[in-house]
């Protein structure tokens, strides 16, 4: 995996329903030096984590019809798969936080807290995965 400075390696799943905001992140991403791929559903999305090459981060809306970013990130967790995940919403429900950390989301974000603070955690979780596998890598 890439190191946070050599952006072009890191590969991003964008999950959202809304074309007009997923699209605003794709390019968004894209003009930042990330490989960027999206997904309309979480059912989408999930066929392209099965399907294709590694992601190091998916950042997916909440309420989507088919499945939902919860539902996604709780299936990642079961396969195990070594992406982190960083909800990002319209609307804050009672209790999501909480449920998103017990899945161990990378952050939880409403889509009115702005793009910038997104672009920051985007950086911070893929700092984070960068450290665990080195840390694994240390372990072997």
């Amino acid at each position: 995996m890439a190191r946070v400075g050599e952006s072009l390696h890191h590969r991003i799943l964008v999950v959202d329903d809304d074309e007009q905001a997923r699209e605003l992140l794709v390019e968004a991403l894209t003009k930042r030096g990330y490989c960027v791929q999206s997904a309309q559903d979480g059912e989408m999305a999930w066929s392209s984590l099965n399907a294709g090459p590694c992601y190091d981060l998916v950042i997916t809306d909440l309420n989507m019809p088919m499945m939902d970013g919860l539902q996604l990130l709780q299936m990642i967790r079961e396969r195990l798969l070594p992406v982190e995940v960083i909800l990002w919403t319209a609307s804050s429900r009672y209790g999501l936080a909480t449920r998103a950390q017990a899945l161990k989301a990378a952050a939880v974000l409403t889509k009115g807290e702005g793009l910038d603070k997104l672009l920051h955690s985007v950086e911070i979780a893929l700092t984070a995965r960068y450290r665990k596998e080195a840390n694994e890598d240390e372990g072997d």
